[in-house]
């Protein structure tokens, strides 16, 4: 049975669920290898080798009604939700923080009584910058954490990596939005430790497991490394047992996630969040987007002409 990710690389319950419906419906999809275009992969979405859906999105609003037919055909999923409420500058392209929230706890109801185990809320990456320092983060992450208490059990965090295309557009934004970032690097073990002191007291103030994602520099400041495709969760909704789900080795370093298959494409998504590393040039989605005139009908979630 397999894992499928719905998407680390595009936001698919946001821009792609007519898409995924139909896969459903027809029981597979081709997958392209993002370092080899001509090796495609076919995988079965029939519910008997589907392991589990877990979902990447900062708006499942647009995919609610998808989720009726995943309970009919009884697959097991859970989302990871990205909520962030940064500044426009960094989150130019998603609703409002209050249907954000909304959407959030509406999302837990329609799960039903396993809601807060299977949405659990990302807040990632965290950004120090002039303008979002550490006080900055703390207060946001406990206005949230006050707001989701009861509809989330999991919090999951991670300092931001400086891709060379994210270290491009920061520099741009450096000049335009007059603020300056700092790379985990250059923070102080003064700074982290009052980060990862901060993180910890609001886990306890609100019941949440703290975790961070590939993030060396967090789990000597107490924040346990965390699985974001979670084999353990997975074998306790579904009795696959722990040793059967292998780890995915072709992530980056400190992962631990278990092993998966990625449905979605790079450069597809239309957050155009500044702090992506799934996109490049806000120009090269537009494109992407405009060249497939009958996405929904395809088996692959692919923009070639």
């Amino acid at each position: 049975m397999q894992i499928i990710s719905a998407s680390r690389r595009t936001d698919i319950p946001a821009f792609f669920g007519e898409w995924f419906k139909n896969r459903i419906k027809e029981g597979f999809f081709y997958s392209v290898n993002p370092f080899n275009p001509r090796q495609i992969r076919e995988t079965s979405l029939r519910p008997e080798d589907v392991a589990c859906i877990v979902f990447w999105t900062k708006n499942p609003r647009p995919f609610f009604p998808i989720i009726n037919l995943l309970n009919q055909e009884q697959y097991f999923y859970y989302f990871q939700y990205t909520l962030n409420n940064y500044p426009d500058f960094l989150e130019p392209g998603l609703p409002s923080l209050e249907e954000q929230l909304s959407t959030f706890k509406r999302l837990n109801e329609i799960i039903g009584e396993t809601g807060p185990d299977r949405v659990q809320w990302r807040y990632d990456p965290i950004i120090i910058s002039s303008r979002t320092p550490i006080d900055y983060h703390l207060g946001k992450i406990d206005y949230l954490a006050a707001t989701l208490e009861g509809y989330t059990k999991r919090l999951t965090v991670s300092l931001l990596d400086f891709y060379k295309k994210i270290s491009r557009r920061f520099h741009l934004l450096s000049e335009h939005e007059n603020v300056k970032f700092y790379s985990t690097e250059s923070l102080s073990d003064s700074d982290l430790t009052k980060l990862g002191l901060g993180l910890n007291k609001i886990a306890k103030d609100y019941n949440l497991e703290l975790y961070s994602c590939c993030d060396r520099y967090l789990a000597e400041y107490s924040v346990t490394p965390g699985s974001c495709i979670d084999g353990e969760l997975i074998s306790s909704y579904t009795g696959i047992p722990f040793n059967e789900i292998s780890r995915d080795c072709n992530q980056r370093e400190y992962c631990l996630c278990s092993q998966s298959v990625d449905m979605g494409i790079y450069s597809t998504c239309k957050h155009f969040c500044s702090y992506c590393y799934a996109y490049g040039r806000q120009e090269t989605v537009e494109k992407n987007l405009n060249s497939h005139y009958h996405i929904n009908n395809s088996s692959l979630l692919d923009f070639r002409k």
